[in-house]
Parts: C-alpha cells; sequence; structure tokens
C-alpha cells in the first residue's frame, strides 16, 4: 500500500509542482512586460539577482541558451540600464552585474510576488499556512535528498527507438 500512495503522491507532485512555477513565472513575466522586458531576458536578470555577478559563460550554461544569444540579451539589458559588465579578478573576463535600476526591479517584482501570494494565503487559517509552509519544506528536502549528479541507468528516461520505415 505504501508504494502505491508513494507513486500516487509522486505523480501528484510531478504534475502540479512545475504549474505551481509556471504561474509564479507568469507573474515575473507580466512585470517584466510591462517594462518591455521578454521572458528570457527576464530569466537572465532573475538568475543574476539570486547568484551574483557572473560571466557570459556561467549564463550560458545556467539558461541552458547558446554564448551568441546570451551575449545579445545582456546587450540588451546593458541598453535598458539593467545590468552592466565589470572587470572579473583575472582581467580576460567580464562579469554581468545587476546596475542599481536592475537592483530595484527585482526588488520590486519581489514585492509584488510577495504580496500576490499575501493576498492568496490570507483566506486560510493560520493552521493551514503552518501545514502550507511545513509541507514546501519537507518538498525542498525531499529534492535535495533525491538530487543527483546522475540518475542511476535503472531510472534514466530512454528515447524509444524509431519504427523501421519499410
Amino acid at each position: 500500500m505504501n508504494v502505491i500512495r508513494s507513486r500516487e503522491i509522486a505523480d501528484r507532485t510531478a504534475r502540479l509542482l512545475p504549474l505551481a512555477i509556471d504561474r509564479l513565472q507568469r507573474m515575473q513575466v507580466q512585470l517584466g512586460g510591462e517594462i518591455g522586458l521578454s521572458g528570457i531576458q527576464l530569466q537572465v536578470i532573475e538568475y543574476i539577482h539570486r547568484n551574483g555577478a557572473c560571466s557570459i559563460a556561467t549564463l550560458t550554461r545556467a539558461l541552458r541558451r547558446a554564448q551568441s544569444s546570451i551575449s545579445e540579451l545582456v546587450e540588451r539589458l546593458q541598453q535598458k540600464g539593467l545590468v552592466g559588465r565589470r572587470s572579473a579578478s583575472d582581467r580576460r573576463k567580464s562579469l554581468v552585474a545587476l546596475t542599481s535600476r536592475g537592483r530595484r526591479f527585482m526588488l520590486d517584482c519581489d514585492t509584488v510576488q510577495r504580496e500576490a501570494l499575501s493576498a492568496g494565503f490570507a483566506p486560510l487559517s493560520p493552521e493551514h499556512r503552518e501545514r502550507f509552509l511545513a509541507n514546501l519544506q519537507d518538498i525542498l528536502q525531499i529534492t535535495d535528498r533525491i538530487h543527483r549528479p546522475s540518475l542511476p541507468p535503472s531510472v534514466r528516461p530512454s528515447i524509444p527507438p524509431q519504427p523501421a520505415l519499410h
């Protein structure tokens, strides 16, 4: 019975968690759109906001985009005054960092998101809110526990072979 229940919870989590993340991201994309930012531009400044100044190569790996694409995005964000480049310690690389305007924008996004979440939680009882936070903490612990650099072959997704053409 526990195996079936665990599987059901895993299936529901795998279905519902991406939906919740998507809705939160759409809220930020909407805010970005109000000042003329595309979704990927928002991802760039969000990454820098959360992780600090970084190189183009780091952004390329983190966002899984071509280096030329990231370079163009950074250039557009520089033109909007949201990011700037500064010399790194080895002088051969430059780091992309948020400008004061970029930091203010991200703080505004965070504030709007928190206010929207607060309004969403308002109808819930204090006990329900506490349970929600405890469950969210559990999700983080579970994902930390199952995160592995490489999945064992038994659980790796596989692409089915193409049918032979006759």
